[in-house]
């Protein structure tokens, strides 16, 4: 399930005219990054969550997108970068093999800061998928 998910995720993003100039990470982006850059993670949920069982039809998946960039203008970019996650990804359709996307809702979306020299924003989606 996750690595459909992931897949799914990365096909949406790679979509975009954003991914070229801002890439996507899994967990954590490299030491070395720089510009600007996106990370997600998935959030609460369990091992025993993930598995399911064999009548768990109906998941409902929490995702975090962290937007970054270390341009010293005041997190402009990471402002325009955070409108760009959006737009692709608010009310989206992913493709996951073996489930139908129902939605991908937006439920929260945090101001830009800056924090240990990043201007950072985050975005909290929820994923609701039907087993098929």
């Amino acid at each position: 399930m996750i690595n459909e998910l992931n897949k799914a995720i990365f096909q949406q993003y790679k979509g975009s005219v954003y991914s070229k100039d801002s890439p996507l990470y899994y967990r954590e982006a490299p030491q070395d990054a720089a510009g600007s850059w996106v990370v997600y993670t998935f959030v609460g949920k369990t091992n025993d969550e993930w598995a399911g069982g064999k009548n768990d039809n109906v998941k409902q998946i929490d995702i975090q997108f962290g937007i970054y960039n270390d341009t010293d203008d005041g997190g402009l970019a990471a402002g325009v970068l955070t409108d760009a996650v959006s737009e692709v990804f608010d009310w989206c359709t992913l493709n996951i093999e073996g489930y139908q996307c129902v939605s991908v809702k937006p439920n929260a979306v945090g101001g830009v800061e800056l924090v240990d020299g990043f201007w950072q924003c985050i975005i909290l989606y929820e994923i609701d998928l039907v087993k098929e």
